[in-house]
């Protein structure tokens, strides 16, 4: 594997866990399905889960944990990583080198950059989470801030603004941080 392969590897591997827990966040935020199932004639009961983002953090998952694995098993270690997105990513990261000497370097870093586009691509369909931050800190205004979270083409979008218009960049976030007391 060349150096740039492996550079975007490492960064798509680096990028999963964080993909994989906003994955998590818009699981209610954006229900698709419900988890109990809707009798004729009654209302729908239960937990309204979106199928995509399970989908995704499923697979997320699945692929680490069988690449780490594999590490274990053809290194001879003894400790397995915690399966958690974070943890078995970290592991993958350390054992790059390896990894990218190995005869399946290819198909691990096909399968690395599909999860990555995969979970992009769910978090695009999402309309953005606006959070809500404080107030508007602007002399006059009435307005409350908030931050919508989420992916547009491929980049995380963050615009902060308040309901009367007044926008911030992100070279300002620390600043109006202060002046909303945080």
């Amino acid at each position: 594997m060349c150096q740039p392969c492996r550079r975007a590897l490492r960064e798509c591997l680096r990028e999963l866990p964080g993909l994989y827990e906003e994955c998590a966040r818009s699981l209610a935020e954006h229900s698709t399905a419900y988890l109990s199932p809707r009798v004729s004639g009654s209302r729908r009961i239960g937990i309204a889960l979106n199928d995509a983002a399970m989908t995704v953090r499923d697979n997320i998952l699945g692929v680490l944990a069988t690449w780490a694995a594999m590490v274990v098993d053809e290194r001879g270690l003894h400790a397995r990583p915690a399966r958690t997105a974070s943890e078995l990513s970290r592991f993958l990261v350390t054992h790059l080198d390896w990894l990218s000497a190995h005869a399946a370097a290819a198909d691990l870093a096909k399968e690395i950059t599909e999860l990555v586009r995969a979970a992009r691509h769910v978090l695009e369909e999402l309309p953005p989470a606006p959070r809500r931050l404080g107030n508007c800190v602007e002399p006059g205004c009435s307005g409350v801030i908030t931050i919508a979270l989420g992916y547009a083409q491929g980049q995380r979008r963050r615009p902060v603004e308040c309901a009367a218009g007044h926008t911030w960049q992100m070279h300002e976030w620390v600043q109006l941080s202060r002046r909303l007391g945080g």
